[in-house]
């Protein structure tokens, strides 16, 4: 199934439970691929988002599932321009795992590859960013790979993840507590909005939020 629109987003689905979206080609349009508001056991898997604003933007839901996804060339502006951002997501059965996303220079204007904004799981369910593939991102000055912590959040694990080229940074956390990076492989050739591989750091230096007990 194609699914396209020069107008808005894609797929919307708001205020839901137990939808499964799947080999479907989403995209371009001119907003998110998928937009998922207050929702709950929401399943995308095996398919190809490309050409939107943001390929799957998940805000204030539950028990979100996204796996072997293909995602090429988020256009953003900032504050979109994600293969995956999780808004306030919260509970157990949250999962970013076995998805490729690739970034053209020139084509893309990406963000974060995957952003977690005040989103995590619980002590026993983590939230998982596992297995993913991440090639190309940049220009922006700030974003990169894989962040974890923004502006807070708990229980999640990052493993397993390759990133190439990915931007800024490589993977970040930048708050939040009982996260763990493990296992994970980043490269980045130098260009001119490259900085780090990997970081912690409580963000934003002005006001910063609290961050601790944190293994990598």
């Amino acid at each position: 199934m194609l699914i396209t629109n020069p107008n808005g987003d894609c797929i919307a689905i708001n205020n839901s439970k137990n939808i499964s979206i799947k080999n479907s080609e989403i995209g371009p349009c001119q907003g998110e691929g998928v937009s998922i508001l207050s929702s709950s056991e929401i399943s995308i898997t095996q398919n190809r988002i490309e050409d939107v604003r943001t390929a799957v933007y998940v805000v204030s839901s539950q028990t979100t599932y996204m796996s072997h996804n293909q995602f090429l060339n988020v256009q953003g502006p900032m504050p979109r321009g994600q293969f995956v951002q999780f808004n306030q997501v919260s509970g157990p059965g949250n999962r970013i795992n076995y998805n490729d996303g690739k970034n053209i220079l020139g084509q893309s204007f990406s963000e974060d590859a995957i952003n977690l904004f005040k989103s995590g799981g619980v002590s026993d369910d983590p939230l998982q960013i596992l297995g993913n593939r991440i090639i190309g991102g940049g220009p922006s000055d700030s974003g990169g790979g894989n962040m974890a912590g923004d502006r807070g959040g708990s229980h999640i694990i990052v493993k397993k993840n390759i990133l190439v080229d990915p931007g800024q940074y490589g993977i970040a956390i930048a708050g939040g507590f009982n996260i763990q990076l493990l296992d994970n492989k980043i490269y980045a050739r130098k260009q001119f909005f490259t900085n780090v591989g990997l970081y912690v750091w409580a963000q934003p230096a002005s006001n910063p939020v609290p961050c601790g007990n944190i293994t990598v």
